[in-house]
């Protein structure tokens, strides 16, 4: 019964006799449960014409999904009667003819309806019939390329898998093709930047295939040209160099890569995740096939890659590391920290695992082929574990101007920029020197972290530009931290002292050495619990902080540029210091832009630089705490700089923050330098100020 209400006014209740309720939720289980007799119906025949597998214990004769019915028969002879697969496939359907018309409510389409027959492999006119409205009407066949006077497919769509009557996968293919081909032509035909189209390619396009990847064997060949297609469009959207290599845009972030979905490693994950489902299923006869098409790929000697095998393996690995539970990182203990149970089934842990797994193992395969490349690329892979995970969100890339930044880091960081060197390696030009001058090799460390003509120019030296500009950066942070500790320090002053401390409230106890409450009397008690004492940050333990940076700048000329003479008589000027009286506190940064691969060694000889006066100063009953920073010429941040913001007290905003600018105004500085390569007289210009974007 169903009723139509507008407002305040509604219609006389009215039979549905055909269909369901529109938004009725109860109408799909109700649907279900109809449906579900006429599969109680058919299975009285599945003895005498269903399916039977050849290496299998699986007889199928119907599968289904909500209104699409299927049935497979195959030739049989039961009591001395031999019948064809199309007289079993005939009878099936006369019965599913019955039980329409017992339902009186349901009809089959015709013109939906269609058929396929095969003969030792070859597809033959299946010759099939289904009534509808009292008539017989013939079963399209699926190769037909039209029906009752209007044209068809000649393929057939059944629960989203592309059927052909040679059992092929070509029609799937085509879609395939026809999908990622029209999103290059879509996309590159807009006003787009290329950031913009690659992220819409991650994370649409490759979603928008991952279901037809997933119910196909698409063959290895195939969905490499799509590969070649996708890393086709990477380079031209983002400006990447034909010689550079290309897993830079499919390796993860720990390893300088943009960690976008390769098609390859993509549909071996959606065949996986396939195949665990069947594997994992509840159906008996789903389980019993699954060992068979996996017993198939165990005898098979090919070197094709098999989803059965692989996911066994990777299993295997899932167990291992259930036994040996979580490892420990760095010099943290044993029992230090915990993992947080999801709230979610053990198969779906298994198979989150698992893919996980198999992203590590192809990251691994990446690498391999990065070291097998290091005579011209892959400089990165010596310094990649000592710095931090550069800022490569896509809300980061997508938010910048323009795609030169992006396009500057990818070929800074596999060094194939247009450098003197590297032209001369790809036969361009004859002359391979540094063209300011110098006479060493110009290479692209040479032009942004070690000529020595660049660092001497005057008035101003571009290598020192990019420094101060970073040092900039750092000051106005670190500015911002202590002016937050004063304030904080001048309201703690202001609040009334003896104010009351959280108290936990227990029942059934008492205060040591407080007797026993008599029976009737309240239970409950306060008790202050203990805890650990609050560890102080060094700025939170004076208000008289003096903060002085060796910086010129527009409105932050410094007055002094020696030592603090009350402090110690001193050549030596560190970049930056901050320094209270009254806590003999002295706190000092000293920034270094180097090449990445030097700032290791660059640490050292900077701690060994300032050891002595260390000493002196300790020596004198004053407190020193010494930061070395190293910000990479081509932005990363070395993992010293978690001791900066530690030891200054920032919070985990801020210290973000600033990490975030000092990569920006690395890069972008860097990128102006290489920019001016082939100009001898570097022009004066301004520190580079992002903070004032803030």
């Amino acid at each position: 019964m169903a009723a139509v209400m507008m407002k305040q006014q509604c219609t006389p209740w009215f039979r549905f006799e055909i269909g369901v309720f529109q938004g009725c939720t109860a109408s799909t289980i109700l649907f279900n449960v109809a449906f579900n007799t006429c599969f109680t119906h058919l299975a009285q025949l599945r003895d005498e014409c269903g399916y039977q597998f050849t290496k299998a214990d699986v007889k199928l004769l119907t599968t289904g999904y909500a209104d699409d019915l299927g049935m497979s028969t195959q030739p049989t002879t039961h009591e001395g009667v031999y019948r064809s697969a199309n007289e079993n496939n005939q009878r099936v359907t006369d019965s599913l003819n019955e039980w329409l018309e017992w339902s009186k409510t349901m009809a089959a389409k015709p013109k939906k309806c269609v058929a396929m027959s095969l003969v030792k492999g070859k597809p033959v006119e299946p010759n099939l019939t289904i009534k509808c409205k009292g008539k017989a009407e013939p079963m399209a066949r699926i190769s037909d390329e039209a029906y009752g006077g209007s044209c068809r497919d000649p393929w057939f769509k059944f629960l989203g898998r592309f059927l052909l009557e040679n059992l092929s996968e070509q029609q799937a293919k085509k879609v395939l093709l026809t999908m990622v081909q029209d999103a290059e032509a879509r996309l590159g035909g807009t006003a787009l930047r290329g950031t913009q189209k690659t992220w819409i390619w991650d994370s649409y396009v490759m979603s928008s295939i991952s279901w037809l990847l997933m119910i196909h064997n698409m063959a290895p060949t195939f969905v490499a040209d799509l590969q070649a297609i996708q890393t086709r469009c990477f380079k031209a959207w983002l400006g990447y160099t034909k010689t550079g290599n290309n897993s830079i845009f499919y390796r993860s972030k720990a390893h300088c890569g943009l960690q976008l979905k390769e098609m390859m490693s993509w549909n071996k994950q959606n065949r996986l995740i396939r195949r665990h489902i069947l594997s994992t299923s509840s159906d008996p006869q789903v389980q019993a096939i699954h060992k068979m098409v996996s017993a198939k790929q165990n005898s098979s000697n090919t070197n094709e890659w098999k989803d059965c095998k692989e996911l066994e393996s990777l299993k295997q690995v899932f167990m291992f590391e259930t036994m040996r539970g979580p490892l420990r990182q760095a010099s943290v203990g044993v029992g230090w920290g915990h993992r947080r149970q999801q709230a979610q089934s053990t198969v779906k842990e298994e198979r989150a695992a698992i893919l996980r797994i198999f992203k590590e193992q192809t990251e691994e395969s990446r690498m391999a082929e990065v070291l097998t490349r290091l005579t011209a690329t892959g400089e990165w892979i010596h310094w990649h574990e000592s710095v931090l995970q550069l800022d490569a969100r896509w809300h980061s890339l997508i938010a910048c101007e323009s795609d030169y930044q992006l396009r500057f880091w990818m070929c800074a960081i596999e060094d194939v920029l247009p450098t003197p060197s590297m032209r001369h390696r790809w036969g361009m030009q004859a002359d391979k020197t540094c063209p300011l001058g110098c006479g060493k090799v110009g290479s692209l460390c040479h032009i942004l972290a070690g000529c020595w003509r660049a660092l001497d120019e005057k008035p101003q030296s571009r290598i020192t530009w990019r420094h101060d500009s970073v040092l900039l950066a750092i000051y106005r942070a670190t500015l911002a931290v202590v002016n937050r500790f004063k304030n904080e320090q001048a309201q703690a002053k202001q609040k009334p002292k003896g104010s009351p401390k959280r108290v936990i409230l227990f029942k059934g106890g008492h205060y040591e050495g407080q007797q026993p409450k008599s029976h009737g009397e309240a239970e409950s008690v306060s008790f202050q619990a203990p805890r650990a004492p609050e560890v102080k940050s060094v700025l939170a333990k004076a208000s008289d902080w003096k903060i002085q940076f060796d910086l010129e700048a527009p409105g932050m000329r410094q007055n002094s540029r020696v030592f603090p003479p009350d402090v110690i008589q001193t050549t030596l000027r560190p970049d930056g210091l901050i320094w209270s009286t009254s806590s003999k506190t002295m706190v000092w940064i000293e920034l270094t832009s180097p090449w990445e691969a030097n700032a290791p060694e660059w640490h050292v000889k900077k701690a060994e630089k300032y050891n002595q006066l260390k000493c002196d100063i300790e020596a004198k009953g004053w407190k020193v705490h010494d930061l070395y920073v190293e910000i990479g010429a081509r932005g990363h941040v070395h993992r010293p700089y978690y001791s900066l913001c530690s030891v200054l007290g920032f919070t985990k905003a801020e210290s973000r923050e600033l990490k975030q600018v000092v990569e920006q105004v690395a890069k972008l500085c860097s990128h102006a330098i290489f920019v001016a390569r082939y100009q001898r007289v570097w022009q004066e210009r301004p520190l580079l100020d992002l903070f004032q974007k803030q």
